[in-house]
């Protein structure tokens, strides 16, 4: 050891609190192994991570709707909204109640409060509505209390063509259900069209005929059409409910509906004073796309389904179907849109990212130290992945911007540490222990700088309501990246420069005694 430059320079070599650093340093194929695990396990989790616009947000609202047919908004006001606003102000957890009475129809959303159980709030607002007496009104239906979840759309498509309305709202539903029987859309709404409807129009003068009023021909009608529950039998595998359907679907099945018998044996049907057909509503609706009939398609996901794999499988079908002639599909709206933009820009920062390093590190310092500096941007993006990965989180909008924001973070200690390791070096101290060195002399600004980072970024944890819901994603994302860079630039990094090796040579060494000699001056003239 007579030889060694770093003979009597005891205190340098003072590696107490370095023992996993002169581990690694010492252990390259386990620097090796780890750089590869990183890599690896980043691209599987790129390959199996669920993507979304945007994160899922819960609304925190349980909605009560109860139906009255026929009502006026005052009555429905009077009877429904009224009470129930009454009986669910006082339940704990409700922040606030709002409701709407419209006709025929009375909504009330109660909001929750930030830290409230949905689930339970929505359990004590039903049994609350159940509780209220001679609730609901007559010829009023049940109320419905349901837990708002999110629904965030994928693509709306539109289709149209020069054809009938008919036709036209024939193909929009076989589509829907195409998609959904082939699971490849669960959350699928139409939009522009008009309910089917059974239009039963009655001659004044055939009533005064038969004797027959027009509400004696509505009651018996509406007496048809409508299903019935008829009990429960009870068996020993369980109980059996039993509902007559009797509802009718098509006009053809109101035509034999008897309206009178008469004392003489003859009895009067619907048909016999009555033209049936089927229509659709009498509404003022007007949906056109180029000028042509048309009908929107809108295509959601759930909170576990992936926005690409949707938005494929969708293209996928339709290259398959077969739509008769005049009738056509195009893309009306894609939030997938916005995601690939915003992953085409993440990927143009990365590689513009990557390759600024590289030359720069390669002008000033040494060809071995810009390829091994340059490469922790990926190994730490990796490895951030795979972290974020295994924590459940998805590839969305916030958190690709996270990774955008990161990038200009996450190469500053592996450039700090690659150019202690190389000045340490360059001072004569050879091999690991040269590289151990370079990571002392820099390991506490270092830490300390990427732990104020962090701390930048965690009060976003914090941050309540829908907009806390959206952006705190991104500190999990940007922490992770950002302890992955220590781990790169502390264990995998030293490894690969412990070797005083030096890989620029020729017109690459020239070029960059040029520069470093440019840069000297200019140090010194300022």
């Amino acid at each position: 050891m007579a030889d060694d430059p770093t003979q009597g320079k005891s205190d340098d070599y003072n590696f107490k609190g370095l023992g996993l650093v002169k581990w690694f340093a010492y252990n390259h194929v386990a620097a090796n192994l780890l750089m590869f695990l990183l890599i690896g396990g980043g691209i599987f989790a790129l390959m199996n991570m669920r993507t979304e616009t945007f994160p899922s947000v819960d609304p925190r609202l349980v909605s009560v709707t109860v139906a009255f047919p026929g009502a006026t908004p005052f009555e429905v006001e009077e009877g429904i909204t009224s009470r129930v606003e009454a009986a669910v102000l006082g339940i704990d957890g409700v922040k606030r109640v709002t409701s709407s009475a419209d006709e025929g129809v009375g909504s009330i959303s109660v909001e929750l409060e930030e830290f409230a159980n949905a689930d339970d709030v929505r359990n004590d607002v039903e049994t609350e509505v159940d509780r209220l007496v001679d609730f609901p009104p007559q010829d009023a239906e049940d109320p419905v209390v349901i837990k708002a979840r999110p629904q965030p759309g994928v693509i709306t498509l539109v289709l149209y063509g020069d054809v009938e309305e008919g036709v036209l709202k024939y193909w929009a539903e076989r589509i829907e259900d195409d998609l959904i029987r082939k699971k490849l859309a669960s959350l699928i709404d139409i939009q522009g069209d008009r309910n089917y409807e059974i239009s039963v129009e009655i001659s004044e003068q055939k009533l005064r005929e038969y004797g027959i009023s027009l509400t004696q021909v509505s009651q018996i009608v509406g007496q048809f059409s409508r299903n019935i529950p008829a009990g429960t039998v009870e068996s020993e595998s369980g109980d059996i409910l039993l509902r007559v359907q009797e509802k009718g679907q098509f006009g053809s099945e109101f035509h034999d509906i008897v309206v009178q018998s008469n004392a003489d044996g003859s009895i009067v049907r619907l048909s016999d004073i009555a033209t049936i057909y089927d229509t659709f509503e009498d509404i003022n609706v007007i949906s056109l796309y180029k000028g042509l009939p048309g009908l929107f398609i809108q295509i959601s996901r759930s909170e576990i389904q992936d926005t690409l794999d949707i938005e494929r499988g969708v293209f996928e079908y339709f290259h398959t179907l077969d739509l008769p002639a005049g009738l056509q599909v195009d893309v009306w709206e894609s939030e997938t849109e916005r995601l690939k933009d915003r992953i085409n820009l993440l990927m143009r920062n990365g590689i513009m990212g990557f390759c600024f390093v590289f030359i720069i590190l390669l002008l000033f310092l040494d060809l071995k130290l810009a390829f091994w500096t340059s490469l922790g941007v990926p190994i730490s993006f990796f490895g951030g992945l795979l972290c974020v990965y295994l924590a459940g989180y998805s590839i969305n909008m916030i958190t690709l911007f996270a990774l955008i924001v990161v990038i200009g973070i996450v190469v500053d200690d592996a450039i700090v540490t690659g150019e202690s390791i190389f000045a340490t070096q360059s001072e004569g101290h050879k091999n690991e222990k040269g590289a151990i060195l370079g990571v002392k002399r820099i390991i506490a600004p270092v830490t300390i700088g990427i732990l104020t980072t962090i701390a930048a970024f965690l009060p976003l944890s914090f941050v309540t309501g829908t907009l806390g819901q959206i952006l705190r994603v991104m500190p999990p994302v940007v922490i992770a990246i950002l302890l992955m860079s220590l781990v790169e630039a502390y264990l995998i990094l030293p490894a690969h420069l412990s070797k005083v090796n030096r890989w620029s040579i020729g017109p690459l060494l020239a070029i960059r005694r040029k520069v470093s000699h440019g840069l000297e001056w200019f140090i010194d003239f300022i």
